[in-house]
């Protein structure tokens, strides 16, 4: 009979430790989706719905999906004083690669063709703060003079977009005021 050396045993228990230690790491920890979901998904939760803003004579409407799978997207459609169709936008927004949440949107004119300073790809803005019903967004690509981007829960039926932009474009932010629509 052959009797087992505690230097035999040694290096296939060290192994058969490592292995299961590795397992039950990978089982524990979060993966980066997972952590993105834990960052963003209460916060999503009030974007959901259909939204209506009556603005200088024209008609915003903006749409969310209810959050799914760890993103959530929507569209925006403005129409003119006139009726006629002025801009559509798409819009979502999911974990970057570092799970942070990223907003990525796209304006395109009635005719479907995307804005010239986003032909290259969209409006890029990681998340950069967020509360209960409120998420703020700071721009990295594709954002022109862009700053900011603040969407808000103000009471359980509106809700408000700010766009905030560099003091050196002269531009003032744009506040819309959406209600929603039943």
């Amino acid at each position: 009979m052959i009797k087992p050396t505690l230097n035999s045993l040694v290096t296939p228990l060290a192994i058969v430790c490592l292995v299961t230690i590795a397992a039950a790491s990978t089982l524990t920890r979060p993966t980066a989706g997972e952590r993105a979901e834990n960052k963003i998904a209460p916060d999503l939760a009030f974007l959901a719905g259909h939204w209506r803003s009556e603005t200088g004579g024209g008609v915003i409407e903006e749409t969310w999906f209810p959050p799914a799978n760890n993103s959530t997207t929507g569209m925006l459609r403005w129409f003119a004083p006139d009726g006629s169709l002025r801009m559509l936008e798409l819009i979502t927004i999911k974990p970057g690669d570092d799970g942070t949440p990223v907003l990525l949107l796209r304006h395109f004119d009635p005719g479907m063709q995307p804005w010239e300073a986003e032909k290259s790809g969209p409006f890029t803005a990681p998340l950069e703060s967020h509360a209960p019903g409120s998420l703020a967004f700071r721009p990295t690509a594709n954002a022109r003079d862009a700053i900011r981007m603040t969407y808000e829960s103000t009471g359980p039926e509106t809700m408000r977009v700010t766009i905030e932009f560099r003091e050196t474009s002269g531009r003032q932010p744009v506040v819309i005021e959406l209600a929603r629509v039943e």
